[in-house]
């Protein structure tokens, strides 16, 4: 059987896409791919999908693809990953996965992207390990202890030793925060993009500023299970000296739950001040690979957050 790999441009094929997931990967919504494939992230390549589809014109197959572009100390790089992979189960081991990333692949090689990043499950390891990607050391978590109860009463602003800790929906600065080596920094623009804008969870910001100034900033979610909460930290930067400050902020984070999780591979200076703040690192089991597209390939070392699985 032959078929047809092109990029996904019609909106009002959305629902065949919905169709489609609910045989993979679960329950999709309009909303969601309308943000995610024709809304305005501010980067200079917008996300898309390329689809499979069979003789009768059927999508059978769909990958998104997420182009970004991240500052670090040492410039700025452009990567893409693959992302929201699933092939109709009548389709699958007939190579169309190896389709797609051809097509993605040659689509990105001549536009000065840098790396392709992945994080393949232990369905697709093998796929990105034959096409020649370089395996990392897997991603941590970093937990702080589990509390019995969450603290009641809790503000949306707070103001410790003349330090201000505040509370918000929106992402609250508007320049890139200062980069660092090897640690990728998104654009205000993308992070209003993905956390604002995102129909399909709920965030909120704590930021931190000290003489008007901001010097820090945790963007999370909050998952509830039976008898605990959980607070998931998906982005955050903190750019000041003080150990103290920074554990101000995850105590005022433990107001929301039960307990933090920070997720992401850094650099020693930051684990321990991870430590300090009373987290303790564990097995994330999150594979991380990666392939250079350019000479510059990606920066060494590279330092991530959650928000660097899923754009």
């Amino acid at each position: 059987m032959s078929y047809k790999i092109s990029r996904f441009q019609d909106p009002a094929r959305i629902p065949e896409l919905i169709d489609l997931f609910r045989t993979g990967l679960g329950e999709t919504t309009e909303e969601h791919w309308m943000w995610r494939l024709f809304s305005d992230n501010s980067m200079p390549e917008k996300a898309f999908a390329v689809i499979a589809e069979d003789e009768n014109g059927r999508i059978i197959g769909v990958s998104s693809v997420l182009p970004a572009e991240y500052h670090t100390g040492s410039g700025i790089y452009r990567c893409f990953q693959y992302g929201d992979w699933v092939v109709h189960p009548e389709h699958r081991g007939k190579g169309l996965i190896r389709e797609f990333y051809n097509f993605i692949y040659e689509y990105f090689k001549d536009k000065q992207y840098d790396f392709i990043i992945e994080y393949p499950n232990d369905n697709s390891y093998p796929i990105f390990m034959k096409y020649g990607f370089t395996e990392l050391p897997k991603i941590p978590s970093w937990r702080t202890s589990k509390k019995i109860f969450c603290t009641k009463r809790k503000k949306d602003a707070y103001t410790v030793d003349g330090v201000e800790y505040l509370f918000t929906k929106t992402c609250p600065f508007t320049e890139t925060p200062p980069a660092e080596e090897g640690r990728m920094v998104r654009s205000p623009e993308l992070l209003r993009w993905k956390y604002d804008e995102n129909p399909t969870e709920i965030f909120t910001w704590l930021t931190m500023q000290k003489n008007g100034q901001l010097i820090g900033y945790f963007v999370f979610a909050t998952t509830k299970g039976r008898f605990r909460t959980a607070i998931n930290v998906y982005d955050w930067a903190y750019w000041d000296d003080s150990d103290m400050i920074f554990r101000t902020a995850v105590r005022l984070l433990l107001k929301n739950g039960n307990f933090v999780s920070i997720w992401g591979r850094y650099s020693d200076r930051i684990k321990t001040r991870l430590k300090r703040a009373g987290m303790k690192e564990a097995d994330g089991g999150t594979r991380l690979v990666l392939k250079a597209v350019s000479e510059k390939g990606w920066p060494e070392p590279l330092y991530l957050t959650r928000i660097d699985t899923d754009y």
